[in-house]
């Protein structure tokens, strides 16, 4: 898998880091679209074929379109934004669609994926416009706690300490192997680079 994903998007003249950052945004972009699937198909056997479902799928096919779309077109930048704000938006429509956090399981946890991918793939000031962003959808959850008209979806409280226990282990999980593979590279660079100046500088 590993072997694979250094070909994604690949160019001639990408340098090391470029091709480390393609490699690491499509293994987590395909983790996003598995999770998507997961979570269609648990939103569907929950409400049905509602919002949740409809966001959570749309999801999934979005970030494997993207993927594909990257890849032909050897530019990652697309896929960055398309999956990281999809990472929000989905939520969002989920949480909104379902009501209050309590009933949700906390959906919208999975909306800090943006700030930190921006973060990662783009820069600090695009993210902190992201954050921005899923501080701001994250104020008017809690304070208006705002609900689409139609039918209340109401889960059942299993199915809601379910929710609680995929939503904040799962995208907290994404967030910690993230950081684990990068500090994991810098201390591989950082041995790399003591072994050369070892072999260069005299004993």
């Amino acid at each position: 898998m590993f072997q694979l994903a250094k070909l994604f998007a690949h160019r001639e003249e990408d340098s090391p880091d470029l091709t480390f950052q393609k490699q690491l945004l499509v293994i987590i972009s395909s983790f996003l679209f598995l999770c998507g699937v997961v979570w269609t198909l648990m939103y569907y056997s929950i409400f049905g074929w509602t919002i949740p479902a409809i966001a959570a799928c749309l999801y999934a096919i979005n970030a494997l379109v993207m993927i594909i779309v990257a890849h032909r077109t050897k530019n990652h930048l697309p896929l960055v934004y398309s999956i990281f704000y999809a990472s929000t938006a989905a939520p969002v429509l989920a949480q909104w669609a379902m009501g209050s956090m309590e009933n949700s399981g906390m959906t919208i946890v999975w909306g800090f994926l943006t700030p930190l991918g921006i973060l990662i793939f783009i820069s600090l000031r695009p993210a902190i416009i992201a954050m921005g962003i899923f501080l701001g959808c994250i104020l008017i959850t809690a304070i208006v706690q705002p609900t689409f008209p139609g039918p209340k979806l109401v889960a059942s409280p299993a199915m809601i300490k379910l929710l609680y226990s995929m939503n904040i282990s799962i995208s907290f999980s994404v967030i910690f192997a993230t950081g684990a593979w990068f500090v994991h590279t810098i201390k591989a660079e950082k041995n790399i680079s003591e072994r050369l100046l070892l072999n260069i500088l005299p004993i």
